[in-house]
């Protein structure tokens, strides 16, 4: 799925402006609280049709299939020997790329543990634009909305429920997606203090989008558990945690790609992308 032409330009004025988490997005729904409460609302009553919601979920992994045709034959993994000791519940962290880049993570997960993960999703992409608000609907996605009592009463118990039965929670610390996007960005430290607060392992990985001829490849690199320091704080845990996290991405860009890791801009920092003259 290569990315629009304003999509690219917004990624390069973030980068010229050094704000690495923005949203470069050019057609995300805008949403009032009320509506974002809604959707969430309206997606917990999905779920609770337990019948309708598994004939629907398989509907929607057709359409992700369908999407993702270009990806799922062009996946590897490296490092998988990294998640040898990780037997508790964990929180995956991975470059935020594509709509579909959860798709390698449930690969490495199901092949594994053989299991599915969960998504923290912000609720706002039950909104997208079809079929993209269906497959989002029908993921197991926790949302994510801009509520404290949300977050201490619905979102935070659902997290470490998931947690303390040995899932997989999938959290992007870029926060935003920027399409097609080889490089690392730095790391918001949300899922790090959620890791530290239950005591559970950072499964960290690095996709790595190779270029060849006319697809590209899509390399999970599996790097280094990270676990929380149980004599430091919460805040300071979630602290060297995201620090840890990103310079071992940063690592992993480097040795993948030969070079230094630098934000000045490139086009050829977007995966299948050619500028036209």
């Amino acid at each position: 799925m290569i990315p629009e032409a304003k999509i690219v330009e917004n990624i390069k004025k973030n980068i010229e402006a050094n704000t690495l988490n923005n949203s470069v997005a050019i057609d995300d729904p805008v949403l009032t609280p009320e509506e974002i409460d809604n959707l969430v609302d309206k997606y917990y009553k999905i779920k609770k049709n337990k019948v309708k919601y598994k004939i629907d979920k398989k509907a929607a992994e057709v359409l992700i299939e369908q999407f993702t045709k270009d990806i799922i034959n062009n996946i590897e993994f490296e490092g998988i020997e990294n998640l040898d000791d990780i037997k508790s519940g964990a929180i995956i962290t991975g470059n935020h790329y594509s709509p579909m880049d959860t798709l390698p993570i449930k690969k490495l997960i199901k092949k594994v543990y053989n299991k599915e993960i969960y998504i923290v999703s912000l609720a706002s992409n039950l909104a997208l634009k079809a079929p993209l608000d269906f497959i989002v609907n029908h993921q197991n996605i926790i949302p994510l909305k801009n509520s404290v009592e949300y977050l201490t009463t619905k979102f935070k118990p659902e997290l470490y429920e998931k947690l303390k039965n040995n899932e997989m929670v999938l959290i992007y610390p870029e926060e935003n997606m920027w399409n097609n996007y080889k490089k690392p960005r730095p790391c918001k430290r949300g899922a790090y203090q959620f890791a530290a607060e239950a005591n559970v392992p950072i499964v960290s990985l690095f996709t790595e989008l190779k270029e060849e001829k006319d697809k590209i490849k899509y390399i999970v690199h599996v790097l280094k558990p990270i676990y929380p320091n149980k004599e430091l704080s919460v805040r300071q845990n979630s602290i060297n945690m995201a620090k840890i996290d990103y310079e071992q991405k940063i690592k992993a860009y480097e040795d993948a790609f030969n070079q230094k890791l630098d934000y000045t801009f490139s086009y050829n920092d977007i995966a299948g992308f050619k500028k036209e003259d």
